[in-house]
């Protein structure tokens, strides 16, 4: 298993520095590169959202830097995507999940971020970007997703959904395999390879056959 960071929404926020810090903890540097990737941001405030992640990540004692990842071209454009390669940790921010998947979806962006994965870098998602990172997501529709993380789907800001409903609306794709992850903001998992263990003042929910359960920061599990 690859090393990977799933959250639930609010990026870049006090809240979330337990899970940031962990993040860092697991890099062989003291200040390790992390690079922010706004596109789901895109059609939002993606130069914002850069700044908000590099302020906060140089407030946690990193090295950060940004990639404007913003369009199909961008994501097929080398020069652009090169950046990447000497990140310690690279973090998909918050937005619009679907522009996410269409603009990296079989890009040249896509296959140097699985490059520096199975290398040893930490690929981070918050809400949007956590979505886009698994096998499959729900965003008004079922849609395949990048696969970065294989057989999981990510339910963000789940603090504001109904268990009950979202189990029976994710049956079908546990029936098929998928791990079907409710995250809360500010709270999430992150895998070092070998186990994944849950940061944040909130909840995570596993959606299993039988019905799901939860899990508390500092507690193991398994996907």
């Amino acid at each position: 298993m690859y090393r990977f960071a799933l959250l639930g929404g609010n990026e870049f926020r006090d809240p979330c520095e337990q899970f940031d810090r962990a993040i860092i903890s697991m890099c062989s540097s003291e200040s390790p590169n992390v690079t922010i990737i706004p596109t789901a941001a895109a059609n939002q405030n993606p130069y914002l959202a850069e700044k908000n992640g590099c302020n906060y990540f140089t407030k946690l004692g990193a090295t950060p830097n940004s990639v404007s990842i913003l369009t199909r071209k961008d994501s097929n454009n080398r020069d652009l995507t090169s950046q990447i390669e000497s990140s310690e940790i690279i973090y998909l921010t918050g937005g619009d999940p679907k522009h996410l998947v269409d603009v990296m979806k079989e890009s040249v962006f896509l296959e140097t971020l699985l490059t520096q994965m199975r290398d040893g870098a930490i690929v981070a998602g918050s809400s949007a970007g956590a979505m886009a990172m698994g096998a499959m997501m729900h965003y008004r529709e079922s849609i395949g997703a990048l696969d970065i993380v294989n057989k999981i789907m990510t339910v963000p800001h789940h603090e504001n959904k109904v268990p009950e409903i979202i189990y029976r609306e994710s049956l079908n794709y546990i029936q098929m395999g998928i791990t079907v992850i409710g995250l809360d903001s500010g709270t999430g998992i992150i895998s070092d390879g070998a186990t994944c263990k849950v940061y944040g003042d909130g909840q995570v929910v596993i959606y299993e056959i039988k019905g799901w359960q939860t899990y508390q920061s500092g507690e193991e599990l398994t996907i």
